[in-house]
């Protein structure tokens, strides 16, 4: 029987901003009963999930770190309050070419080398989640009338990604690695 693993890829900000981020997802989780953004840490998706064989793992790493290998840190610029509509409150990441570009080569460079999910098409929208899919409609508008125009702006240097593994309950971080 083969051991297969939940993964996905991200970029997660400093601890600075991790632990703001994370107070945000304490106070939807208290006040709208959206407690599922939780289970991960405060972060910006570059590959969603995937299964991939456990024995893999290693292979998938090697990947990441030639991928990474002459990149250049670039910043990312996080600027208010977004949302999927009705279940999904999330904080804003600005256009970003370079960004875009990035994952795009990521998820090419995956996808070629490791056919990790399926082939799909290049549908990327850089957010930070703070409320998740268990977020309830009403509550969601609730929620989304007062954060809609809240202020919250950041910068984050993207010079890493994380590789994170589901455990079965929540997401943790394996591996980080850096631009070289």
């Amino acid at each position: 029987m083969r051991d297969v693993s939940l993964y996905f890829i991200a970029v997660v900000p400093t601890e600075k901003l991790k632990r703001q981020v994370t107070k945000l997802k304490n106070i939807f989780a208290e006040q709208f009963l959206s407690r599922h953004a939780l289970n991960s840490p405060p972060h910006i998706t570059l590959i969603p999930p995937f299964k991939l064989d456990l024995e893999l793992e290693k292979d998938l790493s090697k990947e990441l770190c030639d991928f990474n290998r002459g990149k250049e840190p670039f910043n990312v610029i996080i600027d208010g309050f977004g949302a999927f509509q009705p279940h999904v409150i999330y904080l804003n990441v600005l256009e970003n070419k370079l960004f875009n570009v990035f994952q795009k080569k990521l998820s090419d460079h995956l996808y070629n080398r490791l056919l990790i999910g399926k082939k799909r098409k290049n549908f990327f929208v850089p957010h930070m989640t703070v409320a998740f899919r268990d977020l309830k409609a009403p509550l969601f508008y609730k929620a989304w009338r007062k954060y809609k125009n809240e202020k919250f702006r950041a910068s984050i240097e993207v010079n890493s990604i994380f590789l994170l593994r589901h455990s079965g309950k929540i997401w943790n971080i394996v591996s980080e690695y850096s631009f070289s």
